[in-house]
């Protein structure tokens, strides 16, 4: 289950979303089955969050940094 806080940052968008990253870097960042459909996450620093049983479809991601994410469930 996403973390609820990262969840309610993210919403806000992108520039929230990256001022937040910004001052907790080190923050592991779990959206795990986070319901994303048609949500507008353009130019966010998404670096290794765990997106797995998440829902994207529709998502915006242009210009987003999805590097090193996590998005699917392998057993």
């Amino acid at each position: 289950m996403a973390n609820n806080e990262q969840l309610m940052v993210l919403l806000q968008g992108s520039e929230a979303w990256n001022k937040w990253r910004a001052e907790d870097s080190d923050a592991q960042i779990d959206l795990r089955e986070a319901d994303l459909r048609e949500v507008n996450l353009c130019g966010a620093n998404l670096v290794a969050a765990d997106f797995r049983e998440a829902n994207l479809i529709g998502a915006g991601l242009r210009g987003a940094d999805i590097r090193g994410i996590y998005f699917w469930h392998v057993e």
